[in-house]
C-alpha cells in the first residue's frame, strides 16, 4: 500500500472542495477530514479517509443514515430508499450496513471528496421531497407504521381490507385491518386530504350499520390541512385519530396494546 503525502493530499482537498478542509491523523492509515458542511441542525458531516486492504476509501462510518433517521425514522424504506439507492448507484458509493463508503480511484482524492460530499448533501435533502413525492411516501409510511405496531403486539395487519361477509364486492374497503377477536379488531385509515377523510367517514358509518364491533383509528398526514367541517363529521364517528405520522409513531403501539393486548 503506497503511503500518502498528507500535505499534498490536504491541498487536493482544498482545491477541489474548500480552503477550510483540514486533514487530521487519527492513528495508522486513518484520517478525519474536517469539512465546512453541516446538517440543518448544525451537526457537521462526518468524513474519514482510511485504508481498506489495498485501497483508500472515504467513509462516514454510518453517521449520515443515523442522523437522517432522527428526523425520518422510516427514511430507509419505500420511495425514499429507492431515491437513496439510485443516488448511491450513480456515485459509486457503497452502503455497507449503513456505512457509506467510496473507494478512491487512483490518486483522485480531491475529486472523490467532492463527489462524496455532494452525495451526502443530496441524501440529507431527502427530507425535503416535493409535495407530490411526500404524498406518495405517506401511504408507504402509514403501512410501515401500522404493520410494525401490529407485529409488536403479536398481530397482523391486512391492507385494503374489505369485510368478507358484508362487503364481498369491496365497495367499502379500509386502509388497514388488524386482526383480533371481533370485539378487538382494529380498522385504520391513512388520511391525507378532504376526499379521503370523507370516504373514511362513509366507510365507518357503513361498518357501524353492519353491527360490527371494531375500533377505528385514523392517522393524518397533517390534520391541519383537513377542512374543519369535514374533520368534524369524521370525528363524530372516529374513535381515535393521530394528527400526524410523527405523533402516531410515538403513541400508536401503546394505544394498540390497550385495545388488543400483546
Amino acid at each position: 500500500m503506497d503511503a500518502v503525502d498528507t500535505t499534498e493530499l490536504e491541498q487536493q482537498f482544498k482545491r477541489s472542495v474548500s480552503e477550510e478542509v483540514e486533514l487530521v491523523g487519527e492513528g495508522l492509515g486513518r484520517f478525519v477530514v474536517h469539512v465546512p458542511f453541516t446538517f440543518d441542525d448544525g451537526d457537521h458531516y462526518v468524513v474519514l479517509l482510511k485504508r481498506d486492504l489495498d485501497q483508500w476509501v472515504l467513509s462516514d462510518e454510518g453517521h449520515t443514515f443515523m442522523h437522517l433517521s432522527y428526523d425520518i425514522p422510516e427514511f430507509d424504506k419505500g420511495s425514499r430508499r429507492s431515491i437513496v439507492d439510485r443516488l448511491l448507484l450513480a456515485t459509486g458509493i457503497e452502503d455497507r450496513q449503513g456505512e457509506l463508503r467510496l473507494p478512491i480511484p487512483g490518486k483522485q482524492y480531491g475529486d472523490a471528496l467532492f463527489s462524496y460530499l455532494q452525495a451526502i448533501t443530496q441524501i440529507s435533502d431527502i427530507q425535503y421531497l416535493s409535495r407530490e413525492q411526500v404524498r406518495s411516501t405517506f401511504v408507504e409510511d402509514f403501512q410501515d407504521l401500522v404493520r410494525g405496531a401490529a407485529e409488536k403486539r403479536g398481530r397482523e395487519a391486512d391492507f385494503h381490507y374489505a369485510h368478507p361477509v358484508h362487503d364481498p364486492e369491496k365497495r367499502y374497503p379500509v386502509d388497514a385491518h388488524i386482526n383480533g377477536t371481533a370485539a378487538r379488531q382494529v380498522i385504520a385509515f391513512g388520511i391525507a386530504n378532504d376526499e379521503q377523510c370523507r370516504d373514511a367517514t362513509i366507510i365507518l358509518n357503513r361498518w357501524e350499520s353492519w353491527g360490527e364491533r371494531f375500533h377505528p383509528v385514523a392517522i393524518f398526514r397533517d390534520q391541519t390541512e383537513i377542512n374543519r367541517i369535514v374533520l368534524a363529521r369524521f370525528s363524530d364517528v372516529a374513535e381515535k385519530h393521530f394528527s400526524s405520522l410523527e405523533t402516531a409513531r410515538e403513541r400508536l403501539e401503546a394505544y394498540l396494546g390497550d385495545l388488543i393486548g400483546g
